[in-house]
């Protein structure tokens, strides 16, 4: 791109405009979906590790599942 040149200078700044809320609430995970993650961490000998690893599964199982290809 010949001709494109950056030049120093102050940045605009962002407008209320730009600041988007989150598309909805945080997902909360069923007792099924709670009981699943239990079942997927069981393995895990470390209790810290143990709980962290299931709340992000129960995390993950809740979302609704996306659309979106790789």
């Amino acid at each position: 791109m010949k001709g494109l040149k950056f030049v120093p200078g102050p940045l605009p700044e962002a407008s209320v405009e730009d600041v988007q809320p989150p598309a909805t609430a945080p997902a909360v995970a069923s007792d099924e979906q709670r009981s699943q993650a239990r079942e997927i961490a069981a393995g895990i000998e470390d209790e810290e590790l143990r709980r962290v690893v299931t709340k992000a599964i129960e995390n993950g199982l809740a979302r609704a599942p996306n659309d979106r290809s790789f």
